[in-house]
């Protein structure tokens, strides 16, 4: 009987790790879980790859021959991770790739070790033994690294779930202790109370300890053993994720790998305080006005002060490769800035504002952007928080800047153009870090790029709050990449429309169109072909596109205007988009008479679910500000054959209150003419024009199959 209870226990354990990893117990094959009992290095389930500065594609090294670490570009004068992923995972991870990407973007070396035949599901336990091997490898790669250069002060080790105790159980092989360690929620499963200290990741392995605790308790360990341990919003669950408990555990373990690219990427500062109480639910930050003095909130990130501060309870730390090396017990943080979780380096911010920046203390709350774990699943916060709360518009609690951050251009043709605040970066490949800024000065600049001339050209303009790596644009930046038939080149001009400065950015979208038109007409010279090239902007975006017909040589092919900002737009065709900017100008309309135009704009005018409200957005915090944002997502459905969104001519402007027909609703046809549905965005035949209506109640681009293309940031 016991025999049967102790199978049953594990047979429930293996099926919750399931249920964690994606996994079911209808998937239960141990034939595949492979137990390591002769530890020999180098193993051929056991692989490191490398990516550097240069080579950021990255390599797999062999440890037979070490030495061609040199051939990637590998620098012994650079600080170096060691980036290790946890059970079902691989280095391949899209978790683990932000967090590799995050630190590229710092000019480190970067070893990624892949394991992932050794800790596959459903075999935990064995992957509990195989750890031991996997520390030894690891540990002849630190080895090396010391002897051709590289101090122990240059190296970290990264560590996510089981890889935080693979980090940890390196110092069983080495002679001298490891610098510094990084543990992102240390799996709890089988360790906290049965490992021993030689088995587990401790405060001794390293001169620093820091453990980022991110679902204490359940997935994650709970007890402290770094020589700093933080404690995100309590450390146990996260509020931002839904769902059961299953779930959430989930969701809130892998997040602690969004939270160190976070404190590594961000341009603004989180915060942590002393929380003698430890990881606890709702250990939050008291922050009122009546303790702003007795609280002294301490930055977590790059710019924590060298020295601790005078009072005896609070200490100085960083989160992530800063972290100081003594020991203060557990953190409480709360998140000062949006957490970035996704590849690349963040939107660049002018010197004046980064001072400012620097100067200020606003408390705000978490918006997430998005989450991968390991096996390709997404994990996001609820979408229309993601994405409904990313333009900012009258919360001044999602910013941290005020009015006197807000740049003004002097207009009237006396800004110097180009201008570091307007930046345009082309995307060529489905990897979202493959992107070349362009530059000027280089007159075969588009040749040196991996820009194909075979593919249509996209210039994608954001709108207020927006920037190259922001939501929403950023959906339909990667709709477009990763669909591959597409040069993509994405303006950011982040600098100029920050919160809360909608009046700035709408005084200065005319001289971005100025400085815009002047590198679309040098793009031009150097061989973008204009016939082949359309510009799709979202809100104040879209009459950017139409103001750089005013000083353009030459007419633009399309124009498509993703509901074009209302608020504050002057009356007048030189000061707004219209019908005679381009060959062609298609306008989709979701918020219309709101945060969006209404009426006639163009030549064709998309009125989705009577171009107002959308039906999917009732439940949102913010109506208008959700269904403004989800012209975004129409147009990224659109990119898929078969896929797009069909349209019927009907005759009232937006916003309209148009039923369609029921026999009508849907139809679709090949050949197109006044009086038959059309499709709506990239493929809408250029002599089809007037009003066209959409009935749709669900929300465009969101998959509710595997097979389907779509974007889990789309879903409500």
């Amino acid at each position: 009987m016991r025999l049967l209870l102790s199978a049953l226990t594990i047979l429930s354990l293996l099926a919750g790790i399931g249920a964690i990893f994606q996994g079911g117990v209808l998937d239960l094959n141990f034939f595949r879980c492979m137990w390591k009992k002769n530890y020999e290095c180098p193993h051929e389930d056991i692989r490191f790859f490398l990516y550097t500065p240069t080579f950021r594609k990255g390599r797999i090294i062999d440890m037979n021959k070490p030495k061609t670490i040199f051939n990637v570009g590998f620098n012994t004068n650079q600080q170096t991770a060691i980036i290790i992923h946890g059970f079902n995972g691989t280095q391949t991870s899209r978790h683990i790739m932000f967090l590799k990407d995050a630190y590229l973007s710092r000019k480190f070396n970067v070893f990624a070790v892949d394991w992932e035949a050794l800790s596959q599901y459903p075999c935990y336990l064995s992957s509990l033994s195989n750890t031991k091997l996997v520390s030894q490898c690891t540990a002849q790669l630190y080895s090396f690294l010391t002897f051709v250069g590289c101090t122990s002060k240059q190296i970290t080790c990264v560590g996510h779930s089981l890889g935080a105790h693979i980090c940890g159980m390196m110092s069983n092989h080495l002679t001298k202790k490891q610098y510094k360690i990084i543990g992102l929620d240390p799996a709890r499963p089988l360790i906290e109370k049965h490992a021993s200290t030689k088995f587990r990741l401790t405060r001794d392995d390293a001169r620093s300890v820091q453990i980022i605790h991110t679902n204490a308790g359940l997935l994650g360990q709970s007890s402290f053993t770094g020589r700093v341990d933080f404690c995100i919003n309590g450390g146990q669950v996260q509020p931002y994720c839904e769902g059961d408990r299953i779930k959430q555990a989930r969701c809130s373990h892998f997040l602690s790998v969004c939270y160190l690219a976070n404190a590594i990427l961000a341009a603004r500062p989180m915060k942590a305080v002393r929380c003698p109480s430890g990881c606890v639910p709702n250990n939050r930050i008291p922050f009122v006005k009546s303790n702003r003095v007795r609280l002294k909130l301490l930055r977590v990130g790059q710019d924590t002060p060298g020295k601790p501060p005078n009072q005896p309870d609070y200490h100085t730390f960083a989160m992530g490769i800063e972290t100081t090396t003594h020991r203060a017990g557990p953190i409480a943080v709360e998140l000062l800035a949006t957490v970035r979780c996704h590849s690349g380096q963040p939107a660049s911010q002018p010197a004046r504002q980064q001072t400012r920046a620097a100067n200020m203390v606003v408390l705000l709350k978490i918006i997430l952007s998005s989450m991968l774990i390991s096996g390709g699943v997404m994990v996001y916060a609820q979408a229309q928080h993601l994405l409904a709360q990313a333009l900012f518009l009258g919360d001044p609690e999602s910013y941290n800047t005020t009015r006197e951050d807000c740049v003004w251009k002097r207009g009237n043709g006396q800004d110097v153009c180009p201008d570091e605040d307007i930046q345009i970066y082309l995307y060529t490949s489905g990897i979202v870090k493959d992107k070349f800024k362009f530059d000027h000065r280089l007159r075969d600049w588009l040749n040196n790029t991996e820009w194909d001339h075979t593919k249509e050209n996209i210039i994608l303009i954001h709108g207020y709050a927006g920037g190259d790596d922001t939501l929403p644009i950023a959906v339909l930046r990667d709709a477009y990449i990763n669909h591959g038939g597409y040069n993509v080149f994405l303006v950011d001009w982040g600098a100029l429309c920050q919160p809360p400065c909608y009046v700035a950015a709408v005084y200065n979208i005319r001289p971005v169109a100025t400085c815009l038109a002047q590198s679309l007409m040098q793009l031009r010279d150097l061989g973008l072909p204009v016939e082949r090239t359309t510009c799709v902007g979202h809100s104040l975006g879209a009459h950017i596109c139409g103001l750089m017909a005013n000083y353009l040589n030459f007419r633009m092919e399309r124009i498509i205007a993703l509901d074009p900002a209302r608020p504050l737009i002057k009356p007048g065709g030189v000061n707004r988009l219209d019908q005679g900017d381009a060959k062609y100008v298609q306008v989709i309309h979701t918020n219309a008479g709101h945060y969006g135009e209404g009426g006639r704009v163009g030549h064709i005018d998309f009125c989705v679910n009577g171009g107002r409200r959308q039906p999917y957005c009732g439940n949102s915090t913010n109506i208008n500000l959700c269904s403004h944002i989800w012209a975004i997502c129409y147009l990224a459905q659109s990119l898929y054959e078969g896929h797009e969104p069909m349209a019927e001519p009907c005759s009232r402007r937006c916003p309209s209150n148009a039923v369609l027909s029921g026999i009508r609703e849907g139809r679709r046809r090949f050949g197109y003419a006044m009086g038959y549905a059309v499709p709506m965005g990239l493929k809408t035949p250029p002599n089809a024009s007037g009003s066209y209506c959409i009935k749709d109640n669900n929300p465009p681009f969101c998959p509710s199959k595997p097979s389907m293309p779509g974007d889990q940031r789309c879903c409500i």
